[in-house]
């Protein structure tokens, strides 16, 4: 019996001993940004157009694509900056609401949507005019970004690990104990993701179109594992 109580005493205590060191850490979680001015702009524009014949609507079209295409070229904007993301031919229809008659089709649209970025600016304006007197009839939304992210992501990491720090320097003087060495380290998400911010502090002016940047946020957050002494 006694031989049986040590063996169990042994095998409780090394579980015991993980234990009070999984309870003496702290966990945090850090979050760094930085705020950076964009250098890029990426817009998502096309051409729509309808005739009652297929043939004739996708005819329209591509005269119009092969005019924009043209004009990108004057002004400066690299084929590797031009991305076709939709080709699309969609019938028509009268859905007038009428018991007596079927839907019928009244027509074709054809659709080409691109997405063009502009590594210079300050032309964005200027493109966005050149573009829309060349037959671009759809603006869906211009993004901006910057081309070389990588030193602000760093730099939101850093200030994320900073972040986590601090709080936990706080929590282990209110609890009255002393913090020790990191334990583990884990960036939640994976990497940081620029996200436009809603105020708009730089802003570039054009003749015919004005367009605002802002500026962006790239975030990071990490979290972190502390030994308590």
């Amino acid at each position: 019996m006694r031989a049986i109580i040590m063996v169990l005493m042994l095998a409780i205590a090394p579980s015991f001993s993980a234990a009070q060191d999984i309870e003496r850490r702290i966990t945090v979680t850090g979050i760094g940004e930085v705020y950076v001015a964009p250098d890029m702009a990426t817009i998502s524009l096309g051409v729509s157009s309808f005739h009652e014949k297929a043939s004739d609507a996708m005819r329209i079209n591509s005269t119009a694509m092969n005019k924009i295409f043209a004009h990108l070229k004057t002004a400066n904007i690299e084929p590797r900056d031009i991305q076709t993301t939709q080709l699309s031919l969609n019938p028509r229809w009268d859905r007038r609401n009428n018991s007596n008659t079927q839907p019928r089709i009244i027509g074709y649209e054809a659709l080409n949507t691109l997405t063009v970025r502009v590594r210079e600016l300050e032309s964005v304006g200027t493109v966005l005019d050149v573009l829309t007197k060349a037959g671009a009839n759809r603006i869906n939304h211009i993004s901006f970004d910057v081309q070389k992210p990588r030193p602000h992501k760093d730099e939101a990491r850093k200030n994320a690990v900073a972040d986590a720090r601090v709080k936990a320097e706080l929590y282990a003087q209110a609890a009255g104990v002393e913090l020790g060495k990191v334990i583990y380290i884990n960036e939640n998400g994976g990497n940081p993701q620029p996200r436009t911010m809603a105020r708009m502090e730089m802003a570039m002016a054009s003749d015919a179109v004005p367009v605002a940047a802002g500026e962006l946020g790239l975030r990071s957050t990490v979290t972190i594992v502390f030994e308590i002494k």
